[in-house]
């Protein structure tokens, strides 16, 4: 089992990198990950807090997975939760394609470790400046799922 944990401390340190050399794009006004629990519970709630000062620009919302091969499902389910500075609260589900319907796994990445980035909003306005929290959990009933590494948020300027 040590083995298993270096390889993935080996290709999240690799992601990690070169996340950070890509980090130089001038569009992008928030970008951050957070590591998934190892069994992750729906009582466990992937906190994203985000400021906002420009509200006259639309912005591209952006969600990052990235699974493991102990990753049991085809699909990934989640819910979101956001909350602008006003109070206002909305919810939102997003599902995002693991594998194919042959089993093979999608997304970037070589060996167990894989990579997805979808497009959660495009061309959204913040109605209100001030900090907008987002709250994401997955949508799979009550169980425990495995395999979920970490999960990001990015937002960026969208370009017209």
């Amino acid at each position: 089992m040590k083995c298993l944990f270096d390889r993935q401390f080996f290709w999240f340190c690799l992601g990690g990198i070169l996340l950070s050399l890509s980090a130089c794009d001038a569009t992008r006004i928030y970008d951050a990950n957070h590591v998934v629990p190892g069994k992750w519970d729906r009582k466990d709630l992937i906190p994203f807090d985000v400021s906002i000062d420009d509200t006259m620009s639309r912005y591209n919302i952006l969600l990052h997975v990235r699974n493991t091969g102990f990753y049991d499902y085809s699909e990934l389910f989640l819910r979101i939760y956001s909350q602008s500075p006003d109070g206002v609260v909305k919810e939102d589900s997003l599902k995002i394609s693991i594998a194919d319907s042959l089993g093979r796994k999608l997304g970037e990445g070589v060996g167990d470790l894989r990579n997805h980035t979808v497009v959660f909003k495009r061309n959204f306005r913040f109605p209100v400046a001030g900090i907008y929290s987002y709250r994401i959990v997955h949508d799979h009933g009550n169980q425990k799922i495995k395999g979920i590494f970490d999960m990001g948020l990015t937002i960026k300027h969208a370009v017209e």
